[in-house]
């Protein structure tokens, strides 16, 4: 990026500095400035003129896509080889206020990211490519309303009235067409579906020939150095759709397993040159299709199964589905790269960064991530708190019965027996079993005096969400329930394991 005399700020200073450097000239030839007023003069000029350097430098070094010597620096041992093509997909009704954090953190070795988005915009030297106008114009897409917030938004950026008002009243228009799967979503959700198909394409457009295609969100920290070493037991030159895997159980005849969009998706170069080589226009013939489907991100893996016979390869936990705070740390993941992370805030974004930065040519690793984020360990107890520990099935332990002869306290015998029922009894389980960090203990209360307890353990620990009190009515009995959550941790038992320097070798 270069400066120009013509903007308001420069061309002041300029012309100040110019102004004073004449008069010094003047006072000098005029006799009327000794050798302590040239020395004084010569001082201010040499300090204003690094002035302009500094301000000049900073304001660059905080512009997206900065070429300076601080850059380079943080991208050592990392250049952008040209092998890799980045996307990155957003919408108009967030890219400005998301992107910039992104592109001076997680993006900042990248040379050229690619990013697309359901409006045309600039964001420094970067261009936002608009990759749905192919289809909003067919005409198909002309009578879907779906495409609603789309028209609407490009007259508004033709006026030039894409304002912060504006922009909060395209957040909150509601999806033209709903169902039981996204009731509640917004008009700017429901058009995202469509850009996953064209974003390939555009990808291959733009930067045809690269080993590999990666897809990410506006959201999502993309650690490069990460990446790097997770491709390295891949081949491009054959065909791999890689992500961190969820099922479409209604995809018939059979269940189809996607990659979550948010955590990331990686297609091989094979894959992308046979799409966009020998089956040219497949976005545009999948676009009505898309209209019954409800993702974007299952949408790319029905196209690449139907179309190119390529199904999903796992890769969770390195490509992540959550934040610091949701992320599933265990015995499994503690030493594993980490590729992504997702559902970070501008802050997230710069602290995983720091903490990125501060390990040197070292892999960050998900025992990094810990260690950056839970300075101050987790804690013993939480109301009001799920920490997550029944959100999957898999990560879930067995427990037998509590073994009371090994309990000692002042709750009683039954509290500690029942580990559905009771909090204590919930938490003697964990203790007992020796792989258990983390439970969560709930209570759901019908009609004010029918009490039913769940208990949950697992194996991993993460810090969770607070969760308060719900309610609500069943529908087919009238019964009115209430649900309270309460989280527990071992905190003694993380703590050790976190400590264990040799662990990784």
């Amino acid at each position: 990026m270069t400066f120009t005399w013509r903007s308001k700020p420069v061309r002041a200073f300029i012309l100040c500095l110019l102004a004073f450097i004449a008069l010094s000239s003047l006072y000098t030839a005029l006799g009327l400035g000794g050798p302590e007023y040239q020395r004084i003069a010569s001082h201010a000029i040499q300090d204003a003129t690094e002035a302009a350097q500094y301000t000049r430098a900073n304001l660059l070094n905080r512009l997206p896509g900065s070429t300076t010597k601080t850059r380079s620096a943080h991208c050592s041992g990392i250049p952008d080889d040209g092998t890799i093509a980045i996307t990155v997909k957003t919408g108009a009704t967030e890219a400005l206020s998301k992107l910039p954090a992104q592109l001076e953190t997680s993006l900042r070795c990248i040379k050229d990211p690619i990013l697309v988005s359901d409006l045309a915009q600039t964001l420094g030297r970067h261009q936002i490519h608009d990759v749905l106008a192919t289809a909003s114009s067919s005409e198909s897409m002309a009578k879907n309303p779906e495409f609603d917030i789309y028209r609407h938004q490009q007259r508004l950026a033709e006026i030039g009235g894409l304002d912060d008002l504006a922009l909060a009243h395209l957040k909150r228009m509601p999806m033209p067409e709903q169902d039981w799967r996204t009731a509640g979503k917004t008009a700017a959700w429901g058009l995202d579906k469509y850009k996953f198909l064209h974003m390939v394409e555009k990808a291959w457009e733009l930067q045809p020939g690269r080993q590999w295609y990666v897809f990410i969100e506006d959201d999502t920290y993309l650690s490069l150095r990460g990446l790097r070493t997770f491709l390295q037991q891949y081949d491009w030159k054959e065909k791999w759709y890689l992500g961190s895997p969820v099922k479409m159980w209604e995809h018939k005849p059979q269940p189809l397993w996607f990659g979550y969009g948010g955590s990331g998706v990686i297609l091989s170069g094979a894959v992308v040159e046979e799409w966009c080589t020998r089956h040219p226009g497949l976005a545009s013939a999948w676009d009505p299709k898309v209209r019954r489907k409800w993702f974007g991100d299952f949408v790319l893996a029905d196209a690449l199964n139907d179309e190119l016979a390529v199904q999903l390869t796992d890769a969770w936990p390195m490509l992540h589905n959550d934040e610091p705070a949701l992320a599933t740390f265990s015995p499994e993941t503690w030493c594993k790269p980490v590729v992504t992370m997702h559902h970070l805030d501008a802050r997230e974004m710069d602290e995983l960064y720091q903490a990125e930065q501060a390990l040197g040519s070292r892999t960050l690793r998900f025992k990094d991530v810990y260690k950056a984020f839970y300075k101050p360990g987790l804690p013993f107890k939480k109301s009001d708190w799920d920490n997550l520990a029944g959100e999957r099935a898999e990560l879930e332990l067995e427990f037998p019965t509590n073994d009371l002869s090994k309990t000692h306290g002042k709750f009683s015998t039954a509290s500690m027996e029942d580990l559905n029922q009771f909090f204590e009894g919930c938490e003697v389980a964990c203790t007992q079993n020796p792989a258990c960090f983390q439970f969560t203990h709930l209570i759901t209360t019908k009609n004010s005096t029918e009490r039913e307890g769940e208990c949950h353990l697992t194996g991993v620990f993460r810090l969770g969400k607070k969760r308060m009190e719900e309610s609500g009515i069943e529908k087919e009995t009238g019964t009115e329930w209430k649900r309270t959550w309460v989280s527990g941790w071992r905190s003694d038992r993380i703590g050790r394991f976190v400590d264990d320097e040799d662990r990784c070798g």
